[in-house]
């Protein structure tokens, strides 16, 4: 037990020391922070002033526009809803095209009915809106007059175009909608914390073999704490660092939540009930375990540092398996495959969590997918153990991963007899 504080302490002291990863970090912090705080920053920057618009929008259709009405009734009209001044005015159409050549204006309409119009230009700007806005305009006043006619007004137009029937909806379980964005963001992390992590954990091992430094280690003291020692600092630096990022998002959310849209607000915090967060963390802290003792096994068996990289790309191509399989859970967290892989210990880290989220799973299941992480990050605890014994002893080229457990299962139990 000593030997496994002294190894753990200085290999905490190792990870979390380095500069490097401590400026990580904070950067980190700080993205995490300022990104969850983007909507109250840009509430800050932003300019009110939305009444402005249409007086915008009739200003975009007076300035360098010319017009040719029907009759006098309609010109009378249009000079006001649009706010027509003097020279805006053309009696003919040719009028109009004469002006346009001379580049007194950009664009003109010539009305030819009530609802009708003709848009001429000399030359038009990609970004030009102007026939699109006096579209709507002419839209809105022939609605406004067909409704005059029934009797009826824009109030009551929008009455029954708004009616909705009244709907009460009573979700007993999960509800996907509200569950889904939280769930990916933290299957995110979990990803990352693990692919991170775990080539850190084996490359440290690799290098300490490519040092010669792991003769000397095992000479002072026993494989069990060295490789639970390492194992253990790795998991829990990666923890920390993990930690300190998601509090800075929490803190910048709960800074600027009044000013997120209430969907995504809703989709933020909608799956954080208590039986959610136990089972997200008890499948990624002991998912996060067990690949980590994968990744320390695997770091074992090269003698270079430059091997790592195909050592462990058994490991890296299980785990990128199980994120693919979280993926499908979001369309069927209760098919077959879904329930499958979250049974399954290598898979489980990432697809229970989002079965949980997104769906009631039933207790059996939790039960038994928690029974064989267990289990299992117990067995490749064992396992590595003897790779690590194993490791030490053996230099030389790359050799697959089953010749490996064989030989190292084969040289405990020589050592025993």
């Amino acid at each position: 037990m000593r030997d496994l504080g002294i190894v753990f302490n200085y290999e905490l002291r190792q990870q979390l020391g380095k500069r490097s990863v401590r400026v990580t970090t904070l950067i980190l912090v700080i993205i995490a922070l300022l990104a969850t705080s983007i909507p109250r920053i840009s509430a800050m920057f932003s300019s009110g002033g939305g009444d402005d618009k249409p007086a915008a929008a009739n200003n975009t259709l007076v300035q360098d526009t010319g017009y040719v009405f029907a009759d006098e009734a309609q010109r009378a009209l249009y000079t006001t809803l649009l706010g027509l001044r003097e020279g805006n005015d053309y009696a003919t159409r040719d009028d109009l095209v004469a002006a346009l050549k001379d580049k007194q204006l950009t664009a003109g309409f010539v009305f030819t009915g009530d609802a009708d119009f003709e848009a001429v230009y000399q030359d038009k700007a990609m970004e030009d809106r102007r026939e699109n806005m006096l579209s709507q305009i002419v839209a809105q006043h022939h609605r406004d007059v067909m409704l005059a006619e029934k009797g009826l007004t824009a109030q009551d137009l929008a009455a029954i175009e708004g009616f909705s029937p009244q709907i009460t909806t009573t979700v007993m379980g999960k509800n996907t909608e509200n569950n889904i964005l939280l769930s990916m963001i933290l299957m995110v992390v979990v990803y990352m914390l693990v692919l991170i992590y775990g080539n850190t954990t084996s490359t440290i091992i690799a290098r300490e073999k490519d040092s010669k430094a792991m003769e000397l280690l095992i000479t002072s003291t026993k494989p069990t704490p060295l490789i639970l020692g390492k194992v253990a600092a790795a998991g829990v630096s990666g923890v920390v660092q993990f930690s300190l990022i998601v509090l800075a998002a929490l803190g910048g959310f709960l800074f600027s939540q009044d000013y997120y849209d209430p969907m995504i607000r809703q989709m933020l915090v909608g799956s954080l009930s208590q039986s959610y967060i136990l089972t997200y963390l008890f499948f990624s802290i002991t998912g996060y375990i067990l690949y980590l003792f994968l990744y320390a096994a695997l770091g074992s068996t090269v003698s270079r540092v430059e091997d790592v990289g195909s050592a462990t790309a058994i490991v890296q191509f299980i785990f990128i398996a199980g994120y693919v399989a979280s993926s499908f859970v979001m369309n069927a967290p209760g098919g077959s495959v879904a329930v499958a892989t979250s049974l399954i210990p290598f898979t489980a880290i990432m697809v229970m969590p989002m079965r949980a989220g997104m769906s009631t799973v039933p207790a059996w299941q939790l039960l038994t997918a928690g029974v064989l992480m267990l289990l299992t990050v117990a067995l490749f605890a064992w396992l590595s153990i003897k790779i690590y014994r194993w490791g030490s002893l053996n230099y030389g080229n790359k050799t697959n991963i089953f010749k490996v457990v064989r030989e190292a299962l084969g040289a405990g139990r020589r050592a025993k007899a």
